[in-house]
């Protein structure tokens, strides 16, 4: 079963891995009609291969690669709220 999150993780997979974005388009493009004419069919309700936003993920992940310290914590009180969030 194909659902909107596996096809969102993927996505984020194949950026992850590099894989450029016309690549990614392609890819999703060919996902999207198969299950377009799976919807046509009465097979599934809603297509999941619709998904949006992924090109916006390319930008972040560039910007990561750029400043590796965006991802981490901004403050030692960050840190102590975290951990004792997760206690």
């Amino acid at each position: 079963m194909i659902t909107p999150g596996a096809v969102d993780r993927t996505v984020h997979g194949w950026i992850a891995d590099e894989c450029g974005r016309s690549t990614v388009k392609s890819s999703l493009a060919i996902l999207v009609r198969v299950m377009e004419q799976a919807l046509r069919n009465g097979i599934i309700t809603t297509n999941p291969a619709r998904v949006t936003g992924w090109q916006g993920q390319y930008d972040r992940a560039e910007d990561e690669l750029d400043n590796p310290r965006s991802l981490a914590l901004p403050d030692w009180n960050a840190l102590t709220t975290l951990a004792g969030a997760l206690v």
